[in-house]
């Protein structure tokens, strides 16, 4: 799929756009990702083995004209490109100008790529990104802190490259002049644990990069008996959500030379919009607390790579004002050439303030410059007048040391309008006073604290990890009787 996708994004004269779509998705919604307005549209719909009849199905579902065509699958192995000397980058550098590179080489800012978003609070859109934003983003990661380079090797099975992060890593690997390691892998399998630790036991090629999410990670972790070390692994990205401390402590001893890089990314800005590293050397590097009952509100995602602007508004939606001062939770906003063109034949683009582009996110910086991520714009429960951020009562739940998994979320009450509901995943049994109780501790305020509980066995999720809060909420976010 990869090889296909540099043959059309290199082609000379009128090219194709690709759109890329996230293989657990059924015919019908594939089908209404791609479908046109313009029935003189052409579409074709590129599978693999195992996706035959659902690519026949998908083209013959659309508007306008489009057929299949049908790949074979290649041996498992390595796949390297000499992007490297054509942009004549040069590893001297301690910082990486990407905005100046992609003006001296004239990228294009016509639409390259079609990426759709996760869909975690809503349907996914699809996010139209120029060649400029894709190479921009990917350069950013050949600077400081990740470094890519001519000795990366990238594991390329972890994240998949219908989703943001995991296609611009593959570019970034490339464009450093790296190696991408593609292990033989069943078509429709999602992260699979045993197949990735296999693949970091391969000592003929022993992959030194990982690109994960936390789950990911917290599966590696659990699968690891005996406890296994990896210390040829020399990089770990973090994207999707914040990763734990405690579970930065267990890396420390599963990966012990590894360099671990906390993200912050979205789909509409071409991927990392921030970067903290969080370990490097064997040496943690985690933001001091200067402020502990102010930082309780978000997590520590460091600071952008030069090409990326941020401001943060207040969340009026009548009169958009700029925060500037610290630990004022806004509206995460950016600017540069690493914003997408627009979405895909649906809904309408983010407000635009001046050229820049209001995520849907929200955040706060520290005194030291660091922004840290609040949660989604969405991701607010409003409860009997007051407000409460998700992410804030999450960030207290996973301290305990019974729950691994948790998603905060509103449930609808007859009382409050809203109620703090949490579903979670623990190694014990837990009761709803108990889970209060730990939140007082915590310090959360009486009205933030979960009125609503829910045991479950696992989370929903999307391929790239993500909680699926919109599923929680159409299961268990009907109206109920206020106990509490």
């Amino acid at each position: 799929m990869l090889i296909s996708m540099l043959a059309c994004i290199r082609m000379d004269g009128p090219a194709p756009l690709l759109a890329l779509l996230n293989t657990r998705w059924t015919a019908s919604e594939m089908s209404g990702a791609l479908e046109s307005e313009d029935r003189n549209s052409q579409t074709i719909v590129i599978a693999g083995p195992g996706f035959e009849s659902i690519a026949k199905e998908v083209a013959s579902m659309l508007g306008h004209r489009a057929f299949p065509l049908l790949l074979p699958i290649v041996s498992s192995g390595f796949l390297e490109h000499e992007f490297a000397n054509e942009v004549r980058h040069s590893r001297q550098q301690s910082s990486f100008p990407a905005e100046d590179y992609a003006t001296q080489f004239s990228f294009s800012d016509k639409d390259a790529l079609i990426i759709f978003t996760s869909g975690t609070t809503g349907g996914s859109k699809g996010v139209r990104l120029s060649h400029r934003a894709i190479v921009v983003q990917s350069f950013a990661k050949l600077g400081d802190p990740c470094n890519y380079s001519q000795e990366t090797t990238m594991l390329a099975s972890t994240v998949p490259l219908f989703h943001i992060g995991g296609i611009s890593s593959c570019f970034s690997v490339l464009f450093a002049g790296g190696k991408l390691v593609f292990p033989r892998l069943t078509m429709r399998s999602a992260f699979n644990v045993n197949a990735t630790r296999r693949s970091l036991m391969n000592s003929q090629a022993p992959a030194n990069t990982l690109v994960v999410v936390p789950a990911m990670l917290v599966s590696i972790l659990q699968h690891s008996d005996p406890p296994q070390s990896f210390p040829h692994v020399r990089l770990i990205l973090i994207g999707g959500q914040s990763a734990p401390n405690r579970m930065i402590a267990q890396l420390e001893e599963t990966f012990p030379n590894a360099s671990i890089i906390q993200t912050y990314a979205c789909t509409e800005a071409a991927s990392s919009l921030t970067f903290l590293q969080i370990k490097q050397s064997g040496k943690k590097a985690l933001p001091s607390k200067k402020n502990e009952n102010q930082e309780l509100n978000g997590d520590c995602v460091g600071v952008p790579p030069p090409h990326v602007s941020i401001r943060l508004y207040n969340t009026s939606e009548r009169a958009k004002k700029i925060i500037n001062l610290p630990y004022q939770v806004g509206v995460i906003a950016t600017l540069g050439p690493h914003v997408m063109n627009g979405y895909w034949n649906r809904g309408k683009q983010q407000k635009n303030l001046e050229g820049w582009l209001l995520t849907s996110d929200l955040g706060f910086y520290d005194n030291q410059g660091r922004l840290y991520f609040s949660g989604r714009l969405k991701d607010i429960i409003r409860s009997g007048g007051e407000t409460v951020l998700a992410n804030e009562v999450e960030r207290i739940l996973l301290k305990h040391s019974s729950i691994s998994e948790c998603a905060v979320f509103p449930c609808q009450d007859e009382k409050f309008g809203e109620a703090v509901a949490c579903a979670l995943v623990t190694s014990s049994p837990m009761k709803l006073e108990e889970i209060r109780d730990w939140c007082s501790e915590g310090g959360l305020a009486t009205y933030k604290r979960p009125r609503y509980l829910f045991l479950l066995r696992a989370l929903p999720r999307n391929s790239s990890g993500k909680i699926l809060k919109n599923k929680l909420v159409a299961r268990y976010g009907r109206i109920r009787p206020s106990k509490l």
